[in-house]
């Protein structure tokens, strides 16, 4: 996985059990060659089968038979697409199928996969890191994850907001309120175009910023020690699911607004549009995002920060 010759999944999401993870129901039992096997299913998995690589990782929460109930007894197994020969290369082809690949909105490049595991018995995994511990484990990834999707939801925004504003330069429509031109303008020169394009811009920058500071709270978590460290890990913790879920709530309204800006060329996809026209699919993809199948709904989540901050943080 290091050179990229094989990739990686993260599974937890199952049809009963979307933001609740401790409803998971997948099971892992203990062999008595130190493995497990699993038996579940997991929805909602980018990137859960493909040919593009030689293997691919699933990294899998799941029960073993004593664990208790709730997030408390959540363990994290490795399970490998095809197992390794003795030499280390894949070989065998494990107990986990691709049953459907979800038709989603938008983010249509990647396949978001239905797997079940267990059909012929069970897929053999092994246990990482300590039983019960999955979560805390799994989060390693899921927080770097949130990270990225809500800098995707400023990228996306960035994008049409430099779309749509170099296209209210060039096109020309109507006559200018208040102004000396009797001709026809271009449509930035409009008020409320303008206060489009104006609000577009403040809301990326306040996405943008929010990142970056995010960003530099992992990076001073990283270097600094003792009680310092602490509280740049706190900052992190709280601001982590903010930035995923409100970034992305925030690209979506500016992709929409982009929509306006456009009028009815922000709705048409095809060979006759200019290839300086944004693409309307902007606004599904980041639809995509907000929603992203992988990291949950953000209103459901809402209440996330708060208890991180009333649990964990101290003032700073």
């Amino acid at each position: 996985m290091i050179t990229g010759e094989w990739s990686g999944t993260m599974n937890l999401t199952e049809p009963q059990a979307g933001s609740d993870v401790g409803l998971s129901s997948t099971r892992a039992v203990p062999q008595d060659d130190g493995s497990y096997l699993i038996t579940g299913t997991k929805i909602f998995i980018s990137f859960g089968e493909h040919d593009l690589t030689d293997n691919i990782i699933h990294l899998v929460l799941a029960r073993t038979p004593e664990a208790p109930a709730g997030t408390r007894g959540i363990s994290l197994f490795l399970v490998p697409k095809f197992l390794l020969d003795d030499a280390g290369n894949p070989a065998e082809r494990n107990d986990v199928k691709c049953v459907s690949i979800e038709h989603k909105m938008g983010i249509h490049a990647s396949p978001t996969c239905v797997l079940s595991y267990g059909d012929e018995g069970g897929a053999v995994g092994w246990l990482v890191g300590e039983e019960n511990q999955g979560l805390n484990a799994m989060f390693t990834m899921m927080n770097a994850a949130r990270l990225a999707v809500g800098v995707q939801g400023t990228a996306l925004a960035e994008a049409a907001y430099q779309k749509a504003v170099d296209y209210a330069g060039e096109r020309i429509q109507g006559r200018e309120i208040g102004g000396d031109t009797k001709g026809a303008v271009a449509i930035i020169k409009h008020p409320d175009v303008r206060r489009m394009l104006l609000d577009m811009r403040a809301r990326v920058e306040a996405t943008r910023n929010l990142t970056t500071h995010l960003a530099a709270c992992i990076d001073m978590a990283g270097s600094t020690e003792g009680e310092d460290a602490r509280g740049w890990e706190e900052r992190v913790e709280l601001l982590t699911p903010v930035a995923k879920a409100w970034c992305t709530d925030v690209g979506v309204e500016v992709t929409s607004t982009a929509v306006q800006v456009f009028g009815g060329m922000g709705y048409i996809e095809g060979v006759r549009r200019r290839p300086a026209l944004p693409r309307p699919a902007h606004h599904p993809d980041l639809r995509g995002h907000q929603r992203d199948p992988g990291h949950g709904p953000g209103r459901p989540q809402a209440p996330d920060p708060g208890r991180r901050r009333s649990r964990t943080c101290s003032p700073r």
